[in-house]
């Protein structure tokens, strides 16, 4: 582990052995973050953490006369804080003095380049300032549990960062309040820009467009100026007028390099996007796979480049300076690789690594369950049972009311246990507020409800009776979901209907009637007219007798009804559902997946079309389907821990079982005689044994049938593709393929349990070989003067003597 930068070494010799001993301490806590076959524990931690303690005592009583010295000594120091403080972190002890040193030296390394650039914004420093203040209270609370010169130092270094944050504050006060926003602006479009600059797909258009920002920005200057309060300049005018300019001008040099760094600092350049794309990554699953000591590797290599710098500036590898784009370039990704890890540091949980995993189930728990809160609750208590369960297998998992992993108990029981009861506290609020119905006798019964006729309704071995009761129409489907008849709604609603066939109209009819016209109304013209055959077929009479309007119509000449208005039909534009072809272009793959196989459960006719007409699957897209289970099965796998236990398997259990029911599936379709190409079905059993062989092997020997099973298909499969192929040509396919060995290879990997596949080849991989017992038949391939074997070497009759003569 390099250190970062090299210093000298100790000139006091008394110092050598204190080095040393900080060394092999310090090795010791790498080897410690690199292990991720187990959780880390507090009784793994603390005492290294004593043992670095011992070592600074004894260099302080070395340097009791040179307490401002700095050598490799104090460098190698640092790291071991560094990488002991995030130790804390990872095992829980956020809130204890040692927790603090790294938070503090990323504080100190931010707050020394927002000094060097003057490019901040309130927002940061406040966020900074706050982080503060609960260090200083950390620091406070840990004096006589730890060092004491552990707690000077760390007051000394929040110190010295709390001075910088006040100073940097204090420019920003000098800003008018007008401004402010303005400057907040400006600063957040140049990191925009910067973004931009720093994608791995440079955008022209998205540069641009950030420069009309700043453009519209510099527009509601007047005569230079920006202008708050009428004729009077604001304090901070030309510090955000410089700002404006810088930006513009920034924006003129990435639109001109378009992201095209120079080869000299290209190496430096692809490192520094390396680690802010890390860094990325993990601020977005942070919850579910960060090791706070994996930001050790991170901060030592931005150390590293940071340090590196002369006089403020980059040198390539022949000493030139950088050109001001690649400048900016390289210092903006140190930055927000450095906002990167503060943010990391900062949001880390005070749990251990062992109970992270519950942790993060009860998170998500929270979020589902308040979001069915914001989303106006539930209609029915099933709908909180997924959530009821899964809180109760959570809260079984205690023992003695605390969380124990492996016979110990982390840290953090405080937080799980307080995440545990808000989790419950939501659920039964959600299930105590399902009063959305009413029950009541038919009395006054109100213009939106009900009356359910006397009868009983039969589902399945529980009856449901209802006697003259109303119910609320809102609340009707609840009490059905809520009393489980989900499956007799319809028949409800088929009485109700037949008892109430007005309280729900037709679809089909016209929501306008229009007035019942009796004989009595009928003017006796009409009613003595008879129509004539030409009348039928004259438009004019069409017209008339079928005019709408009151006026002309004969029928109600003597009514005068008052109608509305006919409204004037404009060309609205209204919603229509998507067309077919544009309907099936915003489908992906497993959504097209899904409705076909819909559509052919509904219709096997559909069905039996698709399985005749679709092209049979080759044997790589079959293994990649397998392939996608299997990398379902990695990913199900709990993060740390032992992979083989009965809590993994539970895990995995059921994309496991997807897994071994999509090889059952498959295999069969690559068997004679549905295939018959016999080299297509040894390669697809080829290709499917590896899978076999990388199921996980459990340390439950009743969890292992799963493998267990499917070696056994697997075998029996090879053994009917191997006597389909000794059929044909005297099995010369199985003996130019090799696949006698890779056979032999799958069956050791398998710890023989593939050894009827072997039986099965080695009695029929000869020519007659099915006459013929395996141990002679394995003794005539070895023997190299057999005919079988010259004719696969090309040496047959080359020891025969020539016959000349008559034919």
């Amino acid at each position: 582990m390099a250190d970062t930068p090299v210093m000298n070494i100790p000139t006091d010799p008394r110092e050598q052995p204190i080095l040393d001993e900080l060394m092999l301490i310090r090795a010791d806590l790498d080897l410690l973050k690199r292990d991720r076959t187990t959780y880390i524990k507090s009784s793994t931690v603390v005492p290294l953490y004593d043992k670095i303690v011992e070592q600074v005592q004894k260099l302080n009583a070395v340097r009791e006369d040179r307490p401002h010295e700095q050598n490799r000594v104090d460098r190698v120091l640092d790291g071991c804080f560094q990488l002991l403080s995030l130790f804390f972190m990872t095992i829980g002890k956020n809130n204890e003095a040692p927790a603090a040193y790294a938070l503090t030296s990323t504080i100190k390394r931010l707050l020394d380049h927002l000094t060097e650039t003057k490019l901040y914004s309130a927002k940061d420093l406040d966020h900074v300032s706050q982080t503060l203040e609960s260090l200083d209270n950390i620091i406070q609370n840990s004096e006589g549990v730890h060092s004491d010169r552990l707690v000077t130092l760390l007051a000394n270094r929040t110190s010295l960062c709390r001075e910088a944050c006040s100073s940097l504050q204090e420019r920003l006060k000098r800003l008018d309040p007008g401004l402010a926003e303005i400057h907040q602006k400006c600063i957040s479009i140049l990191r925009c820009i910067s973004l931009a600059n720093t994608k791995s797909k440079f955008s022209n258009s998205e540069v641009k467009k950030f420069k009309e920002q700043l453009e519209e920005i510099k527009a509601q200057q007047v005569d230079g100026h920006f202008v708050i309060t009428p004729n009077e300049i604001p304090a901070g005018d030309a510090e955000v007028n410089e700002l404006l300019t810088r930006i513009l001008e920034w924006a003129d040099v990435v639109m001109e390099h378009k992201g095209v760094m120079p080869e000299n600092f290209k190496p430096i350049y692809d490192i520094l996007v390396n680690i802010r794309n890390e860094l990325e990554k993990l601020s977005l699953t942070q919850a579910w796979s960060l090791r706070e000591t994996d930001l050790y590797d991170y901060q030592r290599q931005l150390d590293r480049i940071d340090e590196a710098r002369v006089n403020g500036n980059f040198l390539d590898s022949e000493g030139n300076p950088a050109e001001l784009y690649v400048q900016r370039t390289l210092l903006y990704l140190i930055r927000r690789s450095y906002g990167y890890i503060y943010y990391l540091m900062v949001s880390s949980e005070p749990v251990s690594e062992a109970l992270q995993p519950i942790y993060n189930q009860l998170q998500t728990l929270r979020r589902c369950l308040v979001e069915v809160k914001e989303m106006g609750g539930v209609s029915s208590p099933r709908e909180l049972y997924p959530y009821s369960m899964k809180l109760n297998s959570i809260d079984n998992m205690k023992v003695d009311g605390k969380f124990t992993i492996n016979g110990d108990i982390p840290e953090g029981q405080a937080s799980v246990n307080e995440l545990l009861a808000e989790c419950f506290d939501i659920a039964n609020g959600r299930l105590s507020s399902l009063n959305d119905f009413t029950l009541q006798p038919n009395k006054n019964p109100p213009t939106n409800t009900v009356r359910l006729p006397s009868t009983t309704l039969h589902s399945s071995s529980v009856s449901y009776a209802f006697g003259p009761y109303v119910l609320h129409s809102r609340g009707l489907w609840y009490f059905l979901q809520a009393s489980g008849i989900v499956t007799i709604g319809a028949a409800i609603m088929n009485i109700l209907l037949q008892q109430h066939p007005t309280f729900f109209p037709h679809h089909h009819n016209s929501p306008r009637r229009s007035p019942s016209i009796s004989p009595t109304h009928l003017s006796p013209r009409m009613s003595a007219r008879k129509r004539k055959a030409d009348d039928e077929l004259d438009p004019r009479s069409l017209d008339e007798d079928m005019s709408v309007s009151p006026l002309t119509s004969p029928a109600i000449s003597s009514r005068h009804i008052a109608r509305p208005s006919k409204k004037i039909r404009n060309n609205e534009v209204i919603g229509r559902p998507l067309e077919l072809p544009r309907l099936l272009e915003t489908l992906d793959a497993d959504s097209l997946r899904n409705v076909l196989q819909t559509i052919c459960e509904r219709h096997p006719e559909i069905g039996q079309e698709v399985v005749t007409s679709a092209p049979r699957p080759s044997v790589a897209s079959t293994i990649g389907v397998l392939e996608q289970y299997q990398e379902r099965l990695r990913q199900a796998f709990p993060f740390g821990g032992n992979t083989g236990s009965d809590y993994a398997y539970n895990r995995v259990r059921i994309q496991l079982t997807q897994l071994i029911d999509a090889i059952s599936d498959f295999v069969p379709h690559y068997l004679p005689p549905h295939e018959t190409q016999v080299t297509t079905s040894l390669d697809f059993l080829d290709s499917v044994t590896n899978i076999v062989h990388q199921l996980p092997d459990w340390e439950s020997s009743s969890h292992n049938h799963h493998k267990d099973n499917a070696y056994d298909e697997i075998s029996r499969a090879w053994a009917r593709v191997i006597s389909e192929a000794s059929k044909r040509g005297g099995g010369i396919q199985l003996h130019n393929g090799g696949w006698d060995q890779k056979l032999q290879k799958h069956n050791a990997m398998s710890g023989g349990q593939m050894q009827a596949a072997v039986n099965a080849l080695g009695s029929n991989l000869y020519c007659g070989g099915a006459n013929g017992s395996s141990n002679s038949n394995m003794n005539s391939n070895n023997d190299p003067n057999s005919i079988r074997n010259q004719l696969f070497s090309g040496t047959y009759g080359t020891n025969l003597p020539v016959r000349v003569g008559p034919w």
